[in-house]
Protein backbone atom coordinates (compact mmCIF):
# COMPACT_ATOMS: atom_id res chain seq x y z
CA UNK A 1 0.00 0.00 0.00
CA UNK A 2 0.63 3.52 -0.69
CA UNK A 3 0.40 6.50 1.28
CA UNK A 4 -1.64 8.86 -0.25
CA UNK A 5 -1.93 11.33 2.33
CA UNK A 6 -3.49 12.46 5.59
CA UNK A 7 -6.48 13.78 6.63
CA UNK A 8 -6.49 17.68 8.03
CA UNK A 9 -9.57 18.84 8.92
CA UNK A 10 -13.51 18.52 7.97
CA UNK A 11 -15.15 20.55 5.39
CA UNK A 12 -18.54 21.55 5.63
CA UNK A 13 -21.34 19.71 7.46
CA UNK A 14 -21.86 16.87 5.01
CA UNK A 15 -18.97 14.87 6.05
CA UNK A 16 -16.44 15.93 3.47
CA UNK A 17 -12.82 15.51 4.66
CA UNK A 18 -9.99 18.28 3.63
CA UNK A 19 -6.47 15.98 3.19
CA UNK A 20 -3.02 16.95 2.59
CA UNK A 21 -1.54 14.53 -0.52
CA UNK A 22 1.67 12.24 -0.09
CA UNK A 23 1.60 12.64 -4.10
CA UNK A 24 -0.92 14.05 -6.95
CA UNK A 25 -3.01 10.82 -8.15
CA UNK A 26 -4.23 12.77 -11.44
CA UNK A 27 -7.52 11.01 -12.19
CA UNK A 28 -6.53 7.61 -10.96
CA UNK A 29 -8.98 7.80 -8.00
CA UNK A 30 -12.25 7.72 -8.50
CA UNK A 31 -15.18 7.05 -6.84
CA UNK A 32 -15.86 3.56 -5.32
CA UNK A 33 -12.19 2.76 -4.81
CA UNK A 34 -11.29 2.07 -1.36
CA UNK A 35 -8.63 3.22 0.55
CA UNK A 36 -7.28 2.20 3.67
CA UNK A 37 -7.45 4.88 6.98
CA UNK A 38 -5.13 3.95 9.58
CA UNK A 39 -7.25 3.59 12.86
CA UNK A 40 -5.31 2.17 15.70
CA UNK A 41 -2.60 1.34 13.41
CA UNK A 42 -4.59 -0.78 11.09
CA UNK A 43 -5.58 -0.13 7.99
CA UNK A 44 -9.35 0.08 7.92
CA UNK A 45 -11.21 -0.44 4.18
CA UNK A 46 -13.61 2.87 2.84
CA UNK A 47 -15.20 3.31 -0.18
CA UNK A 48 -14.58 6.63 -1.61
CA UNK A 49 -18.30 8.27 -2.78
CA UNK A 50 -16.18 11.83 -3.88
CA UNK A 51 -12.64 12.76 -4.77
CA UNK A 52 -11.36 15.71 -5.54
CA UNK A 53 -7.57 17.12 -5.88
CA UNK A 54 -7.94 21.01 -4.91
CA UNK A 55 -4.03 21.37 -5.81
CA UNK A 56 -1.37 18.89 -5.75
CA UNK A 57 -1.13 19.01 -1.87
CA UNK A 58 -4.64 18.70 -0.90
CA UNK A 59 -7.61 17.49 -1.89
CA UNK A 60 -11.19 16.94 -0.79
CA UNK A 61 -12.27 13.45 0.21
CA UNK A 62 -15.81 11.83 0.99
CA UNK A 63 -16.25 8.26 1.97
CA UNK A 64 -19.59 6.24 1.26
CA UNK A 65 -20.43 6.04 4.80
CA UNK A 66 -19.43 9.61 6.54
CA UNK A 67 -22.55 11.50 5.95
CA UNK A 68 -21.74 14.17 8.96
CA UNK A 69 -19.03 16.41 10.30
CA UNK A 70 -19.03 14.84 13.61
CA UNK A 71 -18.41 11.38 12.11
CA UNK A 72 -15.80 12.65 9.61
CA UNK A 73 -13.62 14.57 12.82
CA UNK A 74 -13.23 10.99 13.82
CA UNK A 75 -10.74 10.96 11.20
CA UNK A 76 -8.26 13.33 12.13
CA UNK A 77 -4.85 13.21 11.58
CA UNK A 78 -5.45 9.90 10.59
CA UNK A 79 -2.83 8.09 7.13
CA UNK A 80 -4.73 7.62 4.41
CA UNK A 81 -3.17 4.45 2.01
CA UNK A 82 -3.72 3.33 -0.94
CA UNK A 83 -3.64 0.04 -3.27
CA UNK A 84 -0.88 0.70 -5.76
CA UNK A 85 -2.31 2.46 -8.92
CA UNK A 86 -2.39 0.91 -11.87
CA UNK A 87 0.78 2.75 -13.86
CA UNK A 88 2.83 0.41 -10.82
CA UNK A 89 3.98 -2.40 -10.17
CA UNK A 90 3.34 -3.83 -14.01
CA UNK A 91 -0.57 -4.19 -13.06
CA UNK A 92 -3.13 -2.41 -15.53
CA UNK A 93 -6.20 -1.92 -12.89
CA UNK A 94 -6.71 -0.70 -9.18
CA UNK A 95 -7.32 -2.87 -6.35
CA UNK A 96 -11.05 -4.08 -6.52
CA UNK A 97 -13.82 -5.88 -4.62
CA UNK A 98 -13.40 -8.80 -7.02
CA UNK A 99 -9.71 -8.98 -6.12
CA UNK A 100 -10.65 -10.24 -2.33
CA UNK A 101 -12.09 -13.47 -3.99
CA UNK A 102 -9.61 -16.33 -2.71
CA UNK A 103 -8.60 -14.21 1.15
CA UNK A 104 -9.36 -15.65 4.28
CA UNK A 105 -12.05 -14.26 6.47
CA UNK A 106 -11.75 -15.14 9.71
CA UNK A 107 -13.99 -13.69 12.91
CA UNK A 108 -11.51 -12.73 15.77
CA UNK A 109 -14.39 -13.41 18.18
CA UNK A 110 -15.29 -17.29 17.51
CA UNK A 111 -12.42 -18.04 15.05
CA UNK A 112 -15.10 -19.10 12.08
CA UNK A 113 -13.24 -18.80 9.19
CA UNK A 114 -13.39 -19.33 5.55
CA UNK A 115 -12.75 -18.38 1.89
CA UNK A 116 -14.25 -15.40 0.00
CA UNK A 117 -15.84 -17.27 -3.36
CA UNK A 118 -17.34 -14.01 -4.56
CA UNK A 119 -18.37 -10.45 -3.78
CA UNK A 120 -22.30 -9.16 -4.62
CA UNK A 121 -22.27 -5.76 -5.18
CA UNK A 122 -26.00 -4.44 -3.97
CA UNK A 123 -26.85 -1.06 -4.49
CA UNK A 124 -26.83 -0.09 -0.40
CA UNK A 125 -23.93 -2.50 0.32
CA UNK A 126 -21.74 -5.58 -0.90
CA UNK A 127 -21.58 -8.95 0.69
CA UNK A 128 -18.85 -11.59 0.70
CA UNK A 129 -19.80 -15.28 -0.23
CA UNK A 130 -18.05 -16.73 2.37
CA UNK A 131 -17.38 -20.98 2.36
CA UNK A 132 -16.99 -21.89 5.49
CA UNK A 133 -18.04 -25.80 6.76
CA UNK A 134 -18.67 -26.87 3.54
CA UNK A 135 -21.66 -24.49 3.30
CA UNK A 136 -21.68 -20.55 1.97
CA UNK A 137 -22.71 -17.81 4.16
CA UNK A 138 -23.13 -14.22 3.28
CA UNK A 139 -20.98 -11.84 5.45
CA UNK A 140 -21.91 -7.92 4.93
CA UNK A 141 -18.98 -5.98 3.21
CA UNK A 142 -19.01 -3.22 5.50
CA UNK A 143 -15.75 -1.42 7.27
CA UNK A 144 -17.51 -1.56 10.87
CA UNK A 145 -16.94 -4.99 10.79
CA UNK A 146 -13.43 -5.67 9.30
CA UNK A 147 -10.46 -5.23 12.27
CA UNK A 148 -7.49 -5.90 9.30
CA UNK A 149 -6.85 -6.93 5.97
CA UNK A 150 -3.20 -8.30 4.99
CA UNK A 151 -3.07 -8.16 1.21
CA UNK A 152 0.38 -10.27 1.13
CA UNK A 153 -0.91 -12.76 2.92
CA UNK A 154 -4.47 -12.65 1.46
CA UNK A 155 -6.57 -13.21 5.16
CA UNK A 156 -9.16 -10.38 6.20
CA UNK A 157 -9.97 -10.22 9.66
CA UNK A 158 -13.75 -9.58 11.15
CA UNK A 159 -15.77 -8.70 14.19
CA UNK A 160 -18.92 -10.83 12.96
CA UNK A 161 -22.07 -9.92 14.77
CA UNK A 162 -22.50 -13.03 17.55
CA UNK A 163 -24.21 -16.18 15.46
CA UNK A 164 -23.17 -15.50 11.41
CA UNK A 165 -21.85 -18.13 10.87
CA UNK A 166 -24.20 -20.13 12.67
CA UNK A 167 -27.05 -19.20 10.37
Amino acid sequence: MKLLGVILKTHGYSGTIVMSLSFFPGNEIKEKDPVFVEIDGLPVPFFIEYFEAKSEETAFIKFDDTHTSDKASGFLNCKVFIESLGNEKNSNSNFSLQEMEGYRVTDQISGHSGIIKGIIDLKEHSLMQVESGGREVLVPLHEDLIVSIDPQKKIMVIDAPEGLFDL
